[in-house]
């Protein structure tokens, strides 16, 4: 044991998660110490883009979960539940939380990407002297400017 305590929160409920939060800053503010605020999720994809995540589970399996345990889905039902919006109400929230996120993704597409110069700018702020990050490519470093 580490001596740290330690909260849980359902990482694919935001009420959860919100109480969480709430309770490890109450704690951390009151001088009790360090806390530890696990969030158990669910990942629908792979690790990585070479691995779809399908090798050991189900494409039914995770269709189930998007569809049972989606975090903005149950929260909208929550909120609809409890009468504090119309089913209306909820459905037309995620359509302009669908348009904003169409419209932000068309405008970034059309901007320039960053210079691979700037890829690791604001990363650390203290980095020592000849601290050096892999970059994006094997075998290639790319050194922090200086602030």
């Amino acid at each position: 044991s580490s001596g740290i305590n330690a909260e849980y929160g359902d990482g694919m409920d935001i009420l959860s998660m919100r109480q969480a939060t709430e309770f490890a800053r109450e704690w951390c503010l009151s001088g009790r110490g360090p806390l530890i605020v696990e969030a158990q999720t669910y990942r629908y994809h792979g690790h990585s883009v070479t691995e779809l995540g399908t090798t050991y589970r189900s494409d039914e399996e995770v269709k189930r979960m998007m569809k049972k345990h989606d975090p903005i889905v149950h929260f909208l039902c929550q909120t609809v539940s409890a009468n504090l919006i119309t089913e209306a109400e909820a459905q037309e929230i995620e359509a302009e939380c669908d348009r904003e996120v169409e419209q932000i993704h068309e405008q970034v597409m059309k901007e320039p990407g960053p210079e691979l110069s700037e890829a690791y700018t604001h990363v650390y702020i203290n980095p020592p002297p000849n601290f050096k990050i892999r970059g994006c490519e094997p075998k290639q470093y790319i050194v922090p400017r200086d602030a």
